[in-house]
């Protein structure tokens, strides 16, 4: 079983040391990076649907589900 929070916490921390590494090393990688900005508001959309799911609430069209889908792409 996936543990979404883990994953989209790691893809976040390693997103943000990559940046951090670019800006302050001029250190380049041919690894897939994703945009830091994008990956935060992931986190932060998946955060908040995991609070609203139990009471059946979604933040707009991105639900708990939906999340998850697409977390596990990252």
């Amino acid at each position: 079983m996936i543990n979404h929070q883990v994953k989209i916490d790691n893809a976040f921390a390693t997103s943000a040391f990559k940046k951090l590494q670019q800006q302050r090393f001029g250190l380049r990688s041919c690894v897939k990076r994703y945009e830091l900005d994008h990956i935060a508001d992931i986190r932060e959309l998946y955060i908040r649907n995991a609070e609203l799911d139990p009471l059946s609430l979604s933040t707009g069209g991105c639900t708990l589900a939906k999340m998850k889908e697409i977390i596990q792409t990252l």
